[in-house]
């Protein structure tokens, strides 16, 4: 080689370094955004699950509502009335039953409602440790 020419250096390893830098980083973000989607469709699917449970209990609650004015109705028909001992020992068993009724509606709706959030949140943790999982 003569001395006024250098000698021409490879710079192939350095593009192909700096395509997997950027190759890298375009991965990072593509999994970042994805990351972001999930969370945030699980936060809406999240949302929508709790307003439509906050629709269903606030429903209870009116059946509730319901449920008491009719027993009030009968305690005061009760005293009003001039039914016999037997006739008025059956109208409190007979409130005493529907009261227990609505209590035992509550109760169920209540353990639904708990069991359904309950599934909701595995399933939603569930998908996150596999969308984690496939992306790492």
């Amino acid at each position: 080689i003569p001395e006024d020419e250098e000698p021409e250096v490879s710079t192939g390893w350095q593009e192909e370094g700096l395509a997997f830098f950027a190759d890298e980083v375009q991965y990072v973000t593509n999994v970042r955004l994805t990351m972001q989607t999930t969370m945030s469709n699980a936060e809406q699917r999240l949302t929508d699950f709790l307003k439509s449970e906050t629709v269903a209990f606030w429903k209870l609650i009116d059946e509730e509502s319901y449920f008491t004015s009719t027993i009030s109705s009968n305690k005061q028909h009760e005293t009003i009335s001039q039914e016999t001992e037997f006739a008025r020992e059956a109208s409190k068993v007979e409130a005493l039953q529907a009261e227990e009724m609505a209590l035992m509606t509550i109760q169920t709706t209540m353990f639904n409602a708990e069991q359904r959030l309950a599934d909701f949140l595995k399933n939603e943790t569930i998908a996150i440790w596999k969308l984690i999982d496939e992306e790492c």
